[in-house]
């Protein structure tokens, strides 16, 4: 019997289709934008506590001057660029497994969020951001109304 390696042209163009279809479904409360952004994203987790948003991007072998974060027309934007590592003709890779890439990332702020108040921290390859809420927004508990 001869066996005959079948290979799926289509594969990476129905990776990149259901990719960008679990993107537009999912049901973020903090909305991102630069989705479309085809290159290197480092994964970020989200968190909102009662007084402030919270980012952790994954993006190991880096050093603090390396990110870029700017804040521009309620867009924060956080990026990093890496110059490319130059092989040579001797260079025989056995393996390679990773590259550390460029890459951009943009979120939009909920208007709740206090743009004059955010700080980052990089530490064992995690970049967090702190965006603090305005005064207005943080829920400071239940207030008991008594009845005349």
């Amino acid at each position: 019997m001869t066996l005959v390696r079948f290979k799926n042209e289509f594969n990476p163009l129905q990776k990149w289709v259901n990719e960008t279809l679990d993107t537009l479904n999912r049901d973020d409360q903090f909305p991102f934008v630069n989705s479309n952004n085809f290159g290197y994203m480092p994964p970020v987790n989200v968190k909102e506590t009662n007084d402030q948003f919270h980012l952790e991007l994954l993006v190991p072998g880096r050093k603090k001057s390396d990110f870029n974060i700017t804040l521009e027309n309620e867009l924060l934007t956080i990026s990093a660029k890496t110059e490319a590592s130059q092989e040579t003709a001797d260079d025989k890779w056995t393996r390679k497994e990773y590259n550390i890439a460029s890459f951009s990332r943009t979120f939009s702020l909920p208007d709740v969020a206090d743009a004059t108040k955010i700080n980052a921290e990089y530490t064992d390859g995690v970049l967090k951001i702190a965006i603090a809420k305005k005064e207005q927004a943080i829920n400071k508990g239940a207030i008991e109304i008594k009845v005349a």
